[in-house]
C-alpha cells in the first residue's frame, strides 16, 4: 500500500554520497493533539531521495531547503526506534521515497520585467446563445440522448 506525507522542511536535505547516485536525506515532523494525553506531540518522519549528478541533484540542492513545502509518497513506512537526546524516539521511515511535490518557499527568484498588456476594445455581449435549453427526461430510459 503506497503513503503519502507533506511536511515543511526546518531544516535544509542532508546530502550524501551513494554507490551511483547522490542521496538527500529528509527529516520532518507532523503535529497532531494527543486526546490521551490531552498534550500536542509528533509524529517523525524520516525519508531519503536519490538523483543521478547533474540536473536533478542541483534541482533538489535548491529546493529542498528550510521552508520548503514537501509532499513524498512511497511504497511502504518501517518503524524505527533510536535513543535520542530526550529518551526513546520513533520515526516513521518512508521506503523508496519519492517526490511528489516543492514549494521552495521564501526563495529568491529572478524576475523578468513585467511588460504592459496590450489593450483590447471590448466588444459587446453577443446576443445569440449556443447554449442548448435544458430538457427533462423521464425515468424510463426512453429519452436518454445516447
Amino acid at each position: 500500500m503506497a503513503h503519502t506525507i507533506t511536511l515543511k522542511l526546518q531544516q535544509a536535505a542532508r546530502e550524501f554520497t551513494a554507490t551511483d547516485a547522490i542521496g538527500f536525506a529528509l527529516r520532518g515532523g507532523v503535529k497532531y493533539y494527543d486526546r490521551k494525553l490531552k498534550a500536542h506531540a509528533f509524529t517523525n518522519y524520516q525519508a531519503v531521495l536519490f538523483a543521478k549528478a547533474g540536473n536533478q541533484a542541483d534541482f533538489y540542492r535548491e529546493t529542498l531547503n528550510p521552508g520548503a513545502i514537501v509532499e513524498l509518497f512511497g511504497e511502504s513506512i518501517k518503524i524505527d526506534s533510536y535513543e535520542g537526546k530526550n529518551g526513546q524516539a520513533i520515526v516513521l521511515e518512508l521506503n523508496n521515497a519519492r517526490l511528489g511535490f516543492v514549494d521552495a518557499g521564501q526563495q529568491t527568484q529572478r524576475q523578468q520585467p513585467t511588460q504592459a498588456l496590450p489593450q483590447y476594445p471590448t466588444k459587446a455581449p453577443c446576443q445569440q446563445s449556443n447554449v442548448m435549453p435544458f430538457t427533462n427526461f423521464n425515468d424510463d430510459g426512453d429519452d436518454i440522448p445516447f
